[in-house]
């Protein structure tokens, strides 16, 4: 279903990738002439660039949620147990961990910007290639799906879920934790 999808995305941008207001000299079926063309590599150049500089920033901004991440984890580990603590810390301690949900939460979110980010960029870069002399990344994709076999095999895809797996695993940290201050609460203010 994915791949019915990305196909029709795909065939959709080609077909609004031509600026119809800017006179293309067709010398043939998908081919422009070479001014024309030289935008195009120009424009196709700017794209993939973008879409290294978008790993780069995934790359960075899960760095910056690791750290963050690990620090709040670290704080809630080292707090003394929950049975022995005095009954008005247990909001802060709470709100530590409803922090940690939160933040995780907008991790989980800020990837899924960035693959929506990069499906673009590559969508775009996979039509563009329709007009260029070469399907560098087209066949790449082509050559990715085709290889079962291979570890190729949906690496974008894999390197996804890997990547959504540790803010998941925060995610339930903080969530268990978070129910664990709440319970001790009410059994201090009740028992």
């Amino acid at each position: 279903m994915e791949e019915i999808n990305s196909k029709l995305i795909l065939d959709r941008i080609s077909k609004d990738l031509i600026n119809g207001s800017v006179d293309v000299t067709y010398q043939g079926e998908r081919e422009v002439s070479s001014s024309n063309k030289n935008i195009m590599i120009e424009q196709y150049k700017l794209l993939v660039d973008s879409s290294h500089k978008i790993e780069e920033r995934r790359g960075a901004s899960n760095s910056v949620f690791i750290g963050i991440n690990t620090i709040l984890v670290s704080v809630l580990a080292n707090s003394p147990k929950l049975i022995k603590i005095e009954i008005y810390y247990i909001p802060f301690i709470a709100s530590l961990g409803f922090i940690g949900i939160l933040i995780s939460y907008d991790w989980l979110k800020v990837i899924n910007s960035y693959k929506k980010l990069n499906f673009l960029n590559y969508a775009l870069i996979q039509s563009l290639e329709k007009f260029l002399p070469s399907y560098v990344f087209s066949l790449r994709a082509k050559l990715e799906a085709e290889e079962p076999e291979q570890k190729i095999k949906n690496r974008g895809s894999s390197i996804l879920m890997n990547e959504k797996l540790l803010p998941k695993v925060f995610l339930s940290i903080y969530f268990i934790y978070f129910l664990t201050v709440i319970i001790t609460f009410f059994y201090k203010i009740y028992f």
